[in-house]
């Protein structure tokens, strides 16, 4: 048997919030980057046509009331391999996710973390070696059930690379 999941139209909602973007440069050096979202997402009139449920005053799925993502970024005075090197930390903050109209399915508030360091050879070759998800952190990003099975996918776990980039 396949699992399956029904997608369909839901009543009314609301959404009222507010989102709000800055970005700082403290010195030459230094650039801090943030944002966030920041809302609630409700349903005002939804009732299941086929079972009847009442999802009327329960939250939208999908919609967290606070999402913030932060980055900071600095480069270097100094020359590393005849580049311009760079070091850069992230942080993203998501809370509470539903993945359900009747909010059973959820996920509770997580915070990821990652780093990098650049190097940036005249604006044409840049070398990245990254690391995103630092403290290995699983969580669920998408989730529904059928039958008495609650199927998930989870996030990606901790990935470290290097990126090359050339432009022509």
């Amino acid at each position: 048997v396949v699992p399956q999941q029904v997608i369909r139209n839901a009543g009314e909602a609301e959404s009222t919030g507010f989102e709000v973007e800055a970005t700082l440069r403290p010195t030459d050096q230094l650039m801090i980057t943030g944002s966030a979202n920041i809302g609630r997402h409700k349903f005002t009139d939804f009732v299941d046509p086929i079972s009847g449920t009442v999802f009327t005053g329960n939250r939208v799925p999908y919609a967290p009331d606070v999402t913030i993502n932060l980055l900071g970024r600095y480069e270097f005075d100094s020359r590393l391999f005849n580049a311009v090197p760079a070091l850069v930390a992230g942080m993203r903050y998501v809370s509470t996710t539903y993945f359900d109209e009747g909010n059973i399915l959820s996920e509770d508030s997580i915070a990821t973390f990652d780093a990098a360091l650049e190097l940036d050879w005249n604006d044409r070759t840049f070398l990245r070696l990254f690391a995103n998800n630092l403290t290995d952190r699983v969580y669920r990003q998408y989730s529904f059930q059928s039958g008495p099975q609650v199927l998930s996918q989870p996030s990606q776990c901790r990935l470290s690379g290097l990126t090359v980039t050339q432009k022509f």
